[in-house]
Parts: C-alpha cells; sequence; structure tokens
C-alpha cells in the first residue's frame, strides 16, 4: 500500500504546522514559494508548480506551502517534508479533479491555439494574446515620446459671493 498523497509522519514532519499533517495534499487549491532572498512568491496553481518541478525548478530543499482554501500562508516547509524522494516524483503537486491545475484563462485549448497529439501527450502551443486598440495606441504614443494633451479648457466659475 503507498500513501501518495497525505503528507507522511516522520521526524522530517516536525517542521511542518499541524494545520498541514492530516490534510490530502492533492487537495491544496494553490502553493506558495519561496526564493532565494526568503521572499514568498504566489499564488500559483498545482499544474504550474508540477511543471516547474517536473523540469528541474526546484531543489529538494525548496521551501514551499499550501494553501487549502485560498489563504495566504504563513509558515513554509522543505519540498521532501511533504514529499519523500521516493514518491515525489509520482505525487508533487498532483490535484484531485475537483481542483484547478492551470488559471482559468489556460484551463482548455482555444480556437487560436493548435494541438499536437503525440505519444498520447496533449501538448498546447498558444498564441499570446492579443491587446486591446487603445493599449496598443497607447504603448506607441509612449514610444514616441508623445505625452497626452489636455483636451479640456481651463473652467470658469461665476463668483457666488
Amino acid at each position: 500500500m503507498v500513501e501518495t498523497k497525505r503528507a507522511k509522519t516522520t521526524d522530517a514532519m516536525e517542521d511542518v504546522p499541524a494545520a498541514w499533517r492530516n490534510k490530502d495534499l492533492a487537495s491544496v487549491m494553490l502553493w506558495y514559494y519561496w526564493d532565494k532572498e526568503s521572499k514568498r512568491q504566489g499564488p500559483f496553481y498545482p499544474g504550474q508548480m508540477r511543471q516547474w518541478f517536473v523540469a528541474g525548478f526546484f531543489p529538494q530543499d525548496q521551501r514551499i506551502a499550501p494553501s487549502f482554501k485560498g489563504e495566504v500562508p504563513r509558515h513554509s516547509v522543505r519540498l521532501d517534508q511533504l514529499f519523500t524522494r521516493d514518491t515525489a516524483a509520482d505525487t508533487a503537486f498532483l490535484a484531485h479533479n475537483d481542483v484547478a491545475l492551470w488559471p482559468t484563462a489556460q484551463a482548455q485549448p482555444g480556437p487560436d491555439d493548435d494541438v499536437d497529439e503525440d505519444d498520447d501527450k496533449l501538448v498546447m502551443h498558444s498564441r499570446p494574446p492579443s491587446r486591446p486598440q487603445w493599449l496598443e495606441d497607447s504603448i506607441q504614443r509612449q514610444k514616441a515620446g508623445i505625452k497626452r494633451k489636455m483636451i479640456y479648457g481651463p473652467v470658469e466659475r461665476e463668483n457666488y459671493n
């Protein structure tokens, strides 16, 4: 029997907050991590964290924290305290079906996405979202050094004294 998604109760678990110890890590809605400057980064969806983990961006001593209901965690633990070396590849940052893996805009391929099926893997190639025309115009004005001019003249007021 393999415990896949529950935090293990070992000596390493002594530093894990009591509120996390018996919770199902697959029910985590969002994840946070602490960068090299000890600044909290996040929130990130489980799919994002899983992708970065599989790509090798997180070392075993990476400080992470789960957010079960959208709360911002105050404490963090080492990645290897929640996911052991033996099971991390199979269980790290996996989520139940009712938990969003990606932000809503990335959850499903859109009509502008090219989808390739290769070796039963779904690979999405998203085109960058287009900006609204007013934003493009504003960016062009800023690049050209054109400052916005006041279109209204001075306000004339009557003397009510």
